[in-house]
């Protein structure tokens, strides 16, 4: 697919470097809970960014499977929960990063949707009239 931005433009895309994903978790509780950070990704938790497995290796895409699946098959009650308690923080605390604000605009228009987590895994990209983005087809978007 090819993306071309007429006017400004927001993409979610494509899966971030575990490092980051993880570091998300290590910030936000709830999604950590959510996705079994521990269980899914144990020793990675704690682990340098050089201990991580590689860009697209298949280790790399079996934790971000299992990621997916865990946030997909949570009951409604635990995601909505979830949701409800990391906008909480970011309406008391402030946004720490682009993405908590993206997150908060999200939920206000999608309440209580699970989609809403795809902010901390997927890539935020900001794009100004006549940039262009290329999706393969088995890429998230």
């Amino acid at each position: 697919e090819l993306i071309c931005a007429l006017t400004p433009f927001e993409a979610l895309c494509c899966f971030r470097p575990l490092g980051a994903i993880i570091a998300y978790l290590k910030r936000i509780p709830e999604l950590a809970e959510l996705v079994g950070a521990d269980a899914v990704l144990g020793q990675y938790m704690m682990a340098p960014e050089s201990a991580l497995p590689a860009t697209d290796s298949d280790e790399e895409k079996r934790s971000l499977k299992a990621m997916m699946t865990n946030v997909y098959a949570a009951s409604d009650d635990i995601v909505t929960k979830a949701l409800r308690l990391h906008l909480q923080r970011i309406e008391e605390t402030g946004a720490q990063c682009a993405e908590d604000e993206l997150f908060a605009r999200i939920y206000r228009q999608y309440p209580d949707d699970v989609g809403c987590w795809m902010v901390y895994f997927l890539n935020y990209v900001q794009m100004v009239p006549g940039e262009a983005l290329f999706l393969s087809d088995s890429e998230p978007h």
